[in-house]
């Protein structure tokens, strides 16, 4: 996916890099080793919608401003409104992305 289709996508209000939409600095609102979160409707704030990523390094993949997987995998929260759910697997498989084995779902 292009990031002129990312931000075409109407659940997503806005992108911002190398802090939280919030103002705080990356590390105060997520986890160091996180490298993206997004705003879903769970988090009770102003900034439902938007997708903040710790660097422009993790936003995109390669030189053809494709973004990156780790963003698609927000992308899919934000389109699910949902955490590892069952909903956002199903979002990641429309958008094409691998599930990571830490949030496959877990087989009885």
């Amino acid at each position: 996916m292009q990031y002129a289709e990312l931000l075409a996508d109407p659940v997503v209000r806005g992108v911002t890099v190398g802090e939280c939409v919030d103002g705080a600095e990356w590390g105060e609102t997520a986890d160091y080793k996180e490298v993206a979160h997004a705003h879903t409707r769970s988090t009770h704030d102003r900034y439902v919608g938007h997708i903040c990523v710790k660097s422009w390094d993790d936003l995109f993949e390669g030189h053809q401003m494709r973004v990156s997987a780790v963003v698609l995998e927000e992308l899919a929260h934000l389109r699910a409104d949902a955490g590892h759910t069952e909903a956002w697997r199903r979002e990641m498989h429309k958008l094409g992305v691998s599930v990571p084995p830490m949030h496959r779902k877990r087989k009885r």
